[in-house]
């Protein structure tokens, strides 16, 4: 069982017809991940890849970028 519940990846899912590529979506992605657990763990990071059908370096790549993630 992932870190991320059903209902934050339906969040997550949702922002993406809002961007043009998938990648877009990365950073309004870890913002409701930090929003909902407080945190985003290196799990969260791979399930956040996943659905972004990116690497887990390119999310945390986006992640590290800004200093208010923890």
């Amino acid at each position: 069982m992932g870190v991320l519940n059903e209902d934050l990846k339906a969040r997550i899912r949702a922002v993406l017809p809002k961007y043009p590529r998938k990648q877009a979506a990365t950073l309004p992605a870890l913002h409701l991940v930090h929003d909902e657990l407080r945190t985003v763990s290196n799990e969260a990071v791979a399930e956040i890849a996943e659905i972004l059908e990116l690497h887990p370096a390119e999310v945390l790549d986006t992640m590290t970028f800004y200093a208010f993630f923890k």
